[in-house]
């Protein structure tokens, strides 16, 4: 059943490594953003202990993506000068 839930919903697979910088879903403000963080360690088979800043965040695999994946994001963004999202993270922010 769960398997099927992940085939109709289109959930993927996520595992991230200690130390992988990473974009974590930021729900502080009143619309969601991404916020660059990096993985401190893995809770369970889905669950990630992230660094934001100064700030320690749990999050779900869904709600994280590795930092090479948002480059294309942000290259739309600045094609069509749109804000771009909330970074706290200082090593090797993307463009």
């Amino acid at each position: 059943m769960e398997e099927q839930f992940k085939r109709q919903h289109g959930a993927r697979h996520r595992q991230f490594q200690v130390e992988d910088d990473v974009y974590v879903k930021d729900y502080r403000h009143q619309k969601p953003t991404w916020t660059a963080g990096r993985i401190l360690r893995r809770q369970g088979s889905t669950t990630y202990t992230v660094r934001v800043g100064d700030l320690t965040w749990i999050h779900h695999a869904e709600q994280i993506r590795p930092s090479s994946s948002m480059t294309v994001v942000y290259k739309l963004l600045d094609a069509f000068d749109m804000p771009s999202f909330t970074n706290n993270h200082d090593k090797d922010s993307p463009p």
